[in-house]
């Protein structure tokens, strides 16, 4: 259990950055200023749907965790919202989805206490494997859907999307535990890290020149990113480059550092590593 939180159900969706789709009404698909704004813990202003909004992945995922932040007003405080999952969907407007279950709203009426509510009303998804997208429907319209905040937790089994970069523990077990990189709650002026390493699981490509950094969509004052860093087999630094993997090849192992400072602002915001090849071949 991470401090006074349970543990994430798996790993976030990173629906800005992985391919995925986000459809509004079915005619809009929603651009990366807004999928990186949704998938924050801050107010989104960038989206809000009449009838429905879904999202499509690239591949077959397991959904095991999701929460929506809402506005009041499109909503009130007790409406759910119907969740639908698809098999077969590629953009989450064409596709055959079946209802799985209602889920909680969670609607504000003020920006305030919004990473909390993120992590806190995470609601977890059973019977949601290997599926390519969702819907979500108001059950009680009101003049449409007020989200403003989608985050969305599971995993991407290997068989999924092969040809690409994981992170292991330093065994070479790739994580799908969200908790693994949770540092649960930190007390300021204090400092934790973790061990991992990063594989090419592709069968036969070359992962070239691979920059490791650390990424957050809502930072603080001071800067989460300062205060998280790597070491690479020298110094803490804040990010790198570890070269080139080849086909089923793992990195050495690489420690991941919170330096949490005396002034560090509270609250559970997300970060994540990223591994990224200037290109596979």
């Amino acid at each position: 259990m991470a401090g006074n939180y349970p543990d994430v159900p798996g790993q976030r969706f990173e629906y800005d950055r992985d391919g995925s789709i986000v459809m509004v009404d079915g005619s809009s698909s929603v651009a990366l200023a807004g999928l990186q704004s949704g998938n924050a813990e801050a107010w989104n202003t960038s989206w809000n749907a009449q009838s429905w909004f879904g999202a499509a992945w690239p591949e077959p995922r397991n959904l095991t965790g999701i929460v929506t932040i809402n506005s009041y007003g499109l909503e009130y405080e007790n409406d759910p919202y119907a969740l639908y999952i698809s098999p077969d969907t590629t953009n989450s407007s064409d596709g055959t989805f079946t209802y799985l279950r209602d889920i909680p709203g969670h609607v504000w009426n003020l920006n305030k206490g919004i990473p909390d509510a993120c992590r806190r009303y995470i609601e977890v998804i059973t019977g949601a494997t290997s599926v390519r997208g969702i819907r979500l429907y108001p059950r009680n319209y009101r003049g449409g859907t007020g989200t403003k905040i989608l985050h969305m937790y599971g995993n991407t089994p290997l068989s999924s999307n092969p040809d690409r970069l994981v992170l292991t523990d330093t065994n070479g077990t790739v994580i799908t535990s969200g908790a693994y990189f949770d540092f649960g709650n930190a007390a300021r002026n204090t400092t934790d890290s973790r061990s991992f390493r990063i594989k090419n699981v592709s069968a036969g490509s070359t992962a070239q020149s691979i920059a490791v950094a650390f990424e957050v969509l809502t930072n603080t004052t001071p800067s989460l990113l300062t205060q998280h860093q790597f070491n690479f087999g020298g110094s803490w630094v804040t990010n790198g480059n570890i070269g080139d993997l080849g086909p089923g090849a793992i990195s050495g192992v690489i420690q991941f550092r919170r330096n949490t400072v005396a002034g560090a602002a509270a609250g559970p915001y997300q970060g994540r590593i990223t591994a990224i090849p200037a290109m596979m071949t």
